[in-house]
């Protein structure tokens, strides 16, 4: 039985017979812990698998600097700037994972051996909040260095210069060009969005809502 209904349980009997039917805080604080230790058993193996889903993605960055950018490149000279932003854009995708990985090390060894219910729920709705954050500002460096060495590459090509690229007959390809590049950054976007909310963005509103529950009763 949900927490609410048996709330709701309680109200009803509290008039009648209170000795029979009370609903002693202790419990309450039983039903919210089992709540509690559920959602964080989901975010840990949600942890996991975002864990994969990095490891992935860095391992992809790498196998594409050092072998898909350069035979697609064939005689066209990539600048060191742009390995470099990709190199630069790997390691903070990582450290911001890495973070978040460890905080939230140091949050559940708190949780399994604290008492303290409600400090360690508001340390880890925090922790979710602060990786939130992180999560969007790397998705947003991810994104602009996909633009910068698409458009740095676009313009480093020798068999378009300016005058031929910005020609009135080429003006319809170019937009047509940019205007793809923005679809698929857009698509790039709502899918980590959608990503993100499916293993961490519920939670997140389940774990402050189990904190919001467990102040009523404090």
């Amino acid at each position: 039985m949900e927490l609410d209904q048996l709330k709701n349980t309680w109200n009803k009997y509290a008039g009648t017979d209170v000795s029979k039917h009370r609903l002693d805080e202790s419990e309450l604080r039983r039903m919210l812990k089992r709540k509690a230790n559920g959602l964080i058993d989901r975010i840990n193996r949600n942890v996991r698998i975002g864990f994969v889903v990095i490891a992935a993605l860095v391992l992809f960055f790498v196998i594409d600097d050092l072998f898909i950018t350069p035979n697609m490149a064939g005689d066209v000279a990539v600048p060191v700037w742009i390995y470099l932003i990709d190199w630069l854009n790997t390691l903070f995708l990582l450290g911001t994972f890495l973070y978040f990985w460890l905080q939230y090390k140091r949050v559940k060894s708190e949780y399994s051996q604290s008492n303290d219910m409600h400090r360690v729920l508001s340390s880890s709705v925090k922790l979710l909040l602060t990786y939130r954050r992180l999560f969007y500002w790397s998705l947003s460096v991810l994104l602009l260095a996909i633009a910068v060495s698409v458009v740095a590459g676009f313009f480093a090509n020798p068999n378009l210069g300016s005058e031929v690229l910005f020609s009135e007959h080429n003006q319809a390809v170019v937009l047509r060009s940019f205007a793809i590049l923005l679809g698929v950054l857009a698509l790039i976007f709502l899918i980590f969005h959608w990503g993100f909310r499916r293993l961490y963005g519920r939670y997140i509103a389940q774990l402050e809502e189990t904190l919001a529950e467990l102040e009523e009763i404090d």
